[in-house]
């Protein structure tokens, strides 16, 4: 009876740890790329491929000798296999978006795109951003409203280029 408990207990706190991983990892996307259904359906893709293939080598791992010593080895593995998510998720991810241009950006000019980034994507202030840019607070609130507009027209509906939102769903820099 404590074996049969014992399985099922490491079984529910491994589904448990899956689902707050996915949820997790849509919190640490985020302040990246935004939480839209693109995003979502992204992760979402990812560990239903995950689950699967750890479906498939699990059962198979099953069938031959199993023992709780084997699923605990199997558990352990991945669980390290996820903590690289932990220390590395943020400079990964800033790297990312540094190199890859986002398309909702294009329209912008050099000076907005700055603008609107360090306001939305960084989550500073107007203020703190004029001072990090030694520009005027006008200038800086100027750049920020005339790329939000060129934003908010480009992710119109009937837009071509309609996608996730990242940039307005984003933090707020104030004043």
């Amino acid at each position: 009876m404590g074996r049969r408990f014992a399985i099922f207990a490491i079984a529910a706190w491994s589904g448990y740890y899956v689902m707050a991983v996915e949820l997790l990892s849509g919190r640490i996307l985020a302040p990246s790329f935004g939480n839209s259904i693109y995003v979502w359906g992204g992760i979402i893709t990812v560990f239903m491929l995950a689950l699967s293939l750890g479906y498939l080598l699990g059962g198979q791992l099953s069938l031959f000798t199993p023992t709780l010593r084997r699923l605990g080895l199997v558990l352990i593995a991945a669980a390290l296999a996820s903590l690289p998510i932990v220390l590395l998720g943020d400079r990964v991810l800033d790297w990312i978006f540094e190199h890859i241009q986002d398309p909702r950006y294009a329209s912008l000019s050099p000076a907005e795109r700055l603008c609107v980034s360090m306001c939305y994507g960084a989550g500073l202030s107007h203020g703190e951003a004029a001072d990090a840019l030694n520009l005027p607070l006008g200038t800086v609130k100027s750049h920020v409203k005339r790329g939000l507009e060129k934003l908010r027209a480009r992710l119109a509906p009937g837009s071509e280029a309609k996608t996730g939102g990242a940039v307005l769903e984003g933090r707020r820099g104030n004043g």
